[in-house]
């Protein structure tokens, strides 16, 4: 005998799904505010001694269009505003000296959230350090949250194309 799974289902008062709770006590939230970008080819060289926006050029989702690539960011309307979990990832390859490696979260491009660094003095020879860093933070209409790098070093710097070396994500964790 087949076990059946039964699913209750919570409407807004227009009538449309809010949220679904199956028989198992499983919750299957509406679809939420999240997506995912990369960088899915060559860059170039790193940037050294600046702040730089990651260029990311790709992105795997994007729920509800808040995924800018053209302009390395996300970006929030009074529909996708509230309070989000966002998490980056940036990968180097290094042929020389690393002085210092910093990423960072920026709101508005001037309001740091989170950051992680590196200082590795006097160290020659061929590395390929990856950070990631993440933070909670409120949003709302207008704003917009990047992910940026700052280098020092004494040789170019190589960022890494891949999902899973350079990515930005996030995702609405309340409205």
């Amino acid at each position: 005998m087949a076990s059946e799974l039964h699913v209750d289902t919570i409407k807004h008062s227009g009538g449309t799904s809010a949220i679904t709770i199956a028989s198992d006590g499983t919750f299957l939230p509406q679809k939420i505010p999240c997506a995912l970008m990369y960088l899915s080819s060559d860059a170039g060289n790193a940037a050294d001694s600046s702040w730089t926006k990651i260029p990311y050029n790709a992105e795997e989702f994007d729920t509800h269009g808040i995924a800018d690539t053209s302009d390395n960011r996300f970006e929030f309307t009074s529909a996708t505003a509230g309070i989000y979990f966002f998490s980056a990832c940036l990968r180097i390859t290094q042929a020389g000296i690393l002085n210092r490696f910093i990423l960072a979260l920026r709101k508005n491009a001037s309001t740091y959230l989170s950051q992680n660094e590196i200082n590795i003095p006097d160290i020659t020879g061929s590395m390929y350090p990856q950070f990631q860093t993440s933070t909670m933070v409120s949003v709302a209409n207008g704003d917009y949250i990047d992910a940026a790098y700052y280098i020092t070093s004494g040789s170019a710097t190589g960022l890494s194309e891949s999902r899973s070396s350079t990515s930005f994500y996030c995702y609405r964790i309340s409205a």
